[in-house]
């Protein structure tokens, strides 16, 4: 299966000291590891817009600080997973490019959350008819 990857959602690691606010220090040694992971995988950060931090008082319950502007990408409840056996069948790339070339309006942004919104649903719903339940 030849397609474009992007990985969104947070590694629980930093690869700089500025990225962390309160608690115990980061190891240089970790950060560096987690660097050079980053690159053996060709993966860059993207960086960010906004509050830098999530967390309110080190204290999350689903719900984020009022002032981060990231918060509509924020939902309660069990996240989407992605399902290692799915790539086994031969009709998992139909069900995601499906999903993908959908017709959406909006600003790219909007765009991108919708495109990837579509083929979380369709997977699971594709994943519910082709594998029953995995988990």
């Amino acid at each position: 299966m030849d397609l474009p990857w992007l990985y969104l959602g947070d590694f629980n690691e930093i690869v700089k000291v500025e990225e962390k606010l309160g608690g115990s220090l980061r190891r240089e040694r970790q950060m560096t590891n987690f660097r050079a992971a980053l690159d053996f995988c060709g993966l860059r950060d993207l960086g960010y817009v906004g509050f830098p931090f999530t967390w309110c008082n080190n204290q999350f319950d689903g719900e984020v600080c009022s002032n981060d502007e990231n918060v509509r990408f924020y939902k309660k409840g069990r996240p989407f997973q992605f399902e290692a056996v799915w790539m086994k069948d031969k009709s998992c790339e139909g069900v995601i490019k499906n999903a993908w070339n959908g017709t959406s309006l909006g600003n790219p942004m909007e765009i991108l959350v919708r495109k990837v919104d579509s083929c979380r649903s369709s997977l699971q719903t594709w994943s519910k008819l082709s594998f029953g339940n995995i988990r």
